[in-house]
């Protein structure tokens, strides 16, 4: 088998080695799925839409790290690293990752591999679910992962 050198990133921690493995987002999450919550005037739970919070819900869908990703409209593509407890419109998918696949490096993988490439429709513009699960991107062990993630999250923030 002859190696391909895109599997293994030029730049890398100190202590990590080997190749890094071509998998669909299908293989590595729970699910990719639309979100279902609606607003609610006296709710107690953020509600997340394409672009962020835009009010508020009387229960919690979701519990834990997830990424949201804007499904239809302008926005379409739009990625979101969300922890905690909280609520999905319909117009927000939802990737609920696998225990071994670490969700901030996820999301710098979708960041860097450009999501909008991916959207369709030029009247309302939108990227499914079915198309999130066919892509492939290449994905190393859980502790370098780990590590790659946490550091562009705190770079990250150091921007904001």
């Amino acid at each position: 088998m002859a190696k391909d050198k895109m599997n293994i990133p030029q730049i890398r921690f100190k202590g990590f080695e080997g190749e890094w493995v071509l998998q669909k987002l299908d293989k590595v999450s729970n699910s990719i799925s639309s979100g279902k919550d609606k607003q609610e005037i006296a709710g107690l739970y953020d509600l997340y839409g394409s672009t962020g919070v835009i009010g508020k819900s009387l229960l919690a869908s979701y519990s834990g790290k997830y990424i949201l990703i804007a499904r239809v409209g302008a926005n379409a593509g739009y990625l979101q690293n969300i922890s905690g407890q909280f609520s999905v419109t319909d117009n927000t998918l939802v990737l609920d990752l696998k225990e071994q696949f670490s969700v901030n490096f996820v999301f710098c993988l979708l960041k860097h591999f450009n999501l909008n490439r991916l959207v369709f429709g030029s009247g309302q513009p939108l990227i499914t679910g079915g198309q999130l699960k066919e892509l492939s991107l290449f994905f190393t062990n859980f502790k370098e992962q780990t590590q790659i993630g946490d550091f562009f999250q705190k770079i990250d923030q150091v921007i904001e």
